[in-house]
């Protein structure tokens, strides 16, 4: 069952029609900000691994005053 509420239903089907449509300017630059961002903080990780305080022989972690 359908109430139809005179032309407002129209006119918001109208109205909502531009939002429906993709646009590939905003989405690509969407992407680039999220997954650039979350990509250089891995990347950042990796390098900085090899300064890590993480003392790989034994397996614990050693007080940063030790480890320099």
């Amino acid at each position: 069952m359908t109430v139809s509420h005179g032309g407002l239903d129209a006119a918001v089907r109208q109205t909502a029609a531009s939002f429906a449509r993709p646009n590939g300017s905003p989405s690509a630059l969407q992407l680039v900000t999220s997954f650039g961002a979350f990509l250089a903080g891995c990347a950042a990780m990796y390098l900085v691994l090899p300064l890590s305080s993480l003392d790989e022989r034994r397996g614990r972690l050693v007080r940063f005053r030790d480890a320099v």
